[in-house]
């Protein structure tokens, strides 16, 4: 192995965000004692690996790995893959730049060194940010922004990438869409449909700033689903003709799209939106049907039961003819409902 000194060894480290409290010792340790991180931040990469194994056997090793004594080992804080590459090189000793840290500094540290030299991928931050703040509780968003020098909002957005779909998180570990693009996502709650917007985005590796346009084409095609507080009926023939007659204006942002399907694909994901509501309605009339009908039929029992007393019949006799104005009236609301999806579908 080629020797260098220790100033050689230590140039590079105040890149790693220490401060003169974390500062250590330069030394070169046996491999047999130096061990993974409990806290791991990337899984191994076989290929980056190797060719990391051929750099620093042409030049040497240019950065020491940084590591911290632990129950009689030295535990490695950041380096990794030059501890494996180096390994993989037959080195039996290591310099290594050794520090008094606890759990939480090592964390720290070993973030700060990936993300600024950014050799995570935008999921692999996203977990390490997760274990940072929610796992391990060592502090807030705005807390772990200041210390690795990002954005809270980068920090918040990255973690919430976690929430969506394994399919779209897949897309985004194998590059098919970028991270920026598949956070403009996360305003679209349901996963079906941020799932159908991955796969356009990634179709036509679609942009960020194209890939907000797509979301907000659809939230405007989502709006004419209506709000919960309208009634069943008004809500579902209003949506139904804004949908079927196309009755909203186009936004200007569309003409910006380069493809003229994207509003087609759109309003795809939007109808079946509306399927959705359009079949748990039509559910909801059946139900009321059959139980206003078992009402009546209860009614009948109670009606041969008070036949000696008019005056109790007569009463009762009018409940059930109402009971049974109800049930004409849901029948003709469902036929009504059914009529409208038809209507639809022939538009379509």
């Amino acid at each position: 192995m080629n020797e260098r000194n220790a100033t050689d060894l230590g140039s590079g480290i105040a890149s790693t965000g220490d401060t003169e409290e974390q500062r250590g010792l330069i030394q070169y340790i046996k491999a047999s004692s130096i061990k993974f991180s409990t806290l791991l931040l990337r899984p191994h990469d076989d290929k980056e690996v190797m060719q990391l194994s051929k750099s620093i056997k042409e030049v040497g090793l240019l950065q020491p790995i940084i590591v911290r004594l632990k129950d009689g080992f030295y535990e490695i804080v950041a380096g990794n893959r030059r501890f494996t590459a180096c390994k993989a090189l037959g080195w039996r000793k290591i310099p290594c730049y050794v520090l008094d840290l606890d759990d939480k500094a090592m964390f720290e540290m070993a973030l700060i060194e990936n993300v600024q030299r950014k050799t995570m991928t935008p999921l692999e931050e996203a977990e390490s940010f997760r274990r940072y703040v929610e796992e391990k509780g060592w502090g807030s968003v705005a807390e772990l922004a200041s210390r690795i020098g990002k954005s809270s909002a980068y920090i918040s957005k990255r973690i919430a990438l976690l929430d969506l779909p394994t399919d779209v998180r897949d897309r985004i570990a194998n590059n098919e869409i970028f991270a920026s693009a598949a956070e403009e996502l996360l305003a679209v709650k349901d996963k079906e449909k941020q799932s159908e917007l991955a796969n356009m985005i990634a179709a036509r590796r679609l942009t960020i700033k194209k890939a907000r346009l797509l979301v907000d084409q659809l939230k405007r095609k989502e709006s004419f689903v209506g709000n919960s507080n309208s009634s069943v009926i008004d809500t579902i023939l209003v949506n139904n003709m804004a949908i079927a007659n196309s009755a909203y204006p186009p936004p200007q942002q569309q003409q910006e799209c380069e493809y003229d399907d994207i509003s087609q694909q759109l309003n795809q994901i939007a109808r079946k939106g509306y399927d959705h509501l359009a079949i748990k309605y039509h559910k909801a009339f059946d139900r009321a049907i059959v139980a206003t009908k078992i009402c009546m039929n209860n009614m009948d029992d109670v009606l041969k039961d008070a036949e000696e007393n008019w005056l109790v019949y007569e009463l009762l006799l009018q409940q059930r003819t109402t009971l049974h104005a109800m049930i004409d009236i849901l029948l003709k609301e469902r036929r009504n409902l059914r009529r409208m999806r038809l209507y639809r579908y022939i538009r379509k």
